[in-house]
């Protein structure tokens, strides 16, 4: 009897320490994946900025965004 509790106990901690590693693993990638989504997030402002810029400009000139005639 004491042998199996003993073997079963030592069952339970290898599987908590393999949630463990898992829950630790699993966490850096999260944290991984939310740098690469904040910098998608930065360089998709600035685009967006860029592009608005570039359509105000165009704007003052008087440089409208139309098609061209044979179409």
């Amino acid at each position: 009897m004491k042998n199996e509790d003993h073997a079963s106990r030592q069952q339970l901690e290898e599987r908590v320490t393999y949630c463990e590693h898992l829950a630790d693993t699993l966490n850096g990638v999260i944290s991984d994946l939310q740098t690469r989504v904040l910098l998608l997030e930065h360089q998709n402002r600035k685009l967006l900025t860029e592009m608005q810029q570039q359509q105000d400009a165009s704007s003052a000139l008087g440089i409208t965004n139309e098609k061209p005639p044979h179409y």
